[in-house]
C-alpha cells in the first residue's frame, strides 16, 4: 500500500476512535479546516500531494491522542493518554520561562470571517497567554470594524472545539467552522425546529440554517498591549 493511503488509514482510525471529524481535528491542530480532507484527496489520487510535512502530523498527534511517529510510520502505540504540544503551542522549556505565551494563528476581517495563517512553526507571532489558559489556547485578531471600531486589532482566545456542537455554546459568542469551510465568530442561537442561527455583532444579517462542523467558545478578549 502507499505510504500516503496507509498514514490516511491511521488517521481516520484516530478519528473515529476519538470521534471527531476531520475539518474539527484540523483546525483543533492549530492547521487548515481541509488538512486532513487534502490529505485524503492525495492519498485517492484525488490531487496532486507528496503528504503532510513533519510538523502537520506533529499538530494532529495529540488531537488524536496518539504519536507523529504511530501516524507517519505505525510504530508504537496508536492511543497515548498524555498529550504532545501541538504546533500553536510554545515548548514546554520556553514556556517555563517568562510569562506564559499563545499563538496567533490567523485574523477576523470582513463579515466576521477568520483566516487562518500557513506559516513554519517558529514564524506565528506570539503573545501572553490570557487566564485560565490551557495547552490547546490559540488567537486570532480581529482587524477591521467587523465588531464595531472600539475592538479593531483585539485578540480573541479560544481552545476547546466541539463537533458535534454542544448546548453549553447556545447564545455564546464562538469560533464557528461551517460545512463549507467558513469560519465565523458570531453567537450561536438554536432556534425550536433544531435548525442553527448565527448572529452577529454588527449590523451583518444572521445566517439563518448554519450548518455547523465544529465551534469553540470564546474564552477571552483583550486589547493588544
Amino acid at each position: 500500500m502507499d505510504p500516503l493511503k496507509k498514514i490516511v488509514a491511521r488517521i481516520e482510525d484516530r478519528l473515529a476512535k476519538t470521534g471527531q471529524t476531520a475539518a474539527a481535528a484540523s483546525k483543533k491542530a492549530g492547521l487548515s479546516s481541509s488538512a486532513i480532507y487534502n490529505l485524503q484527496r492525495g492519498a485517492r489520487g484525488k490531487i496532486p500531494t507528496k503528504g503532510g510535512n513533519a510538523s502537520t502530523f506533529a499538530a494532529l498527534a495529540p488531537v488524536l491522542k496518539t504519536t507523529s511517529t504511530y501516524l507517519t510510520e505505525g510504530i508504537g502505540p496508536a492511543e497515548v493518554s498524555e498529550h504532545i504540544d501541538s504546533e500553536h503551542i510554545l515548548p514546554a522549556e520556553q514556556r517555563a520561562s517568562g510569562p506564559r505565551k499563545v499563538r496567533v494563528v490567523g485574523y477576523v476581517g470582513a463579515g466576521s470571517v477568520a483566516h487562518y495563517y500557513a506559516l513554519a512553526d517558529d514564524d506565528y507571532e506570539e503573545v501572553d497567554a490570557p487566564d485560565g489558559a490551557t495547552e490547546q489556547t490559540v488567537a486570532v485578531e480581529i482587524r477591521g470594524k467587523s465588531f464595531g471600531p472600539l475592538l479593531d486589532s483585539w485578540l480573541v482566545y479560544y481552545d476547546d472545539v466541539r463537533s458535534p456542537v454542544t448546548e453549553d455554546l447556545f447564545n455564546q459568542v464562538c469560533v464557528v467552522g461551517l460545512n463549507d469551510d467558513r469560519i465565523l465568530i458570531k453567537k450561536i442561537r438554536r432556534e425550536r425546529d433544531g435548525s442553527y442561527t448565527l448572529l452577529s455583532n454588527s449590523n451583518e444579517p444572521p445566517i439563518k440554517n448554519a450548518e455547523i462542523e465544529w465551534a469553540a467558545l470564546v474564552t477571552d478578549m483583550k486589547p493588544r498591549r
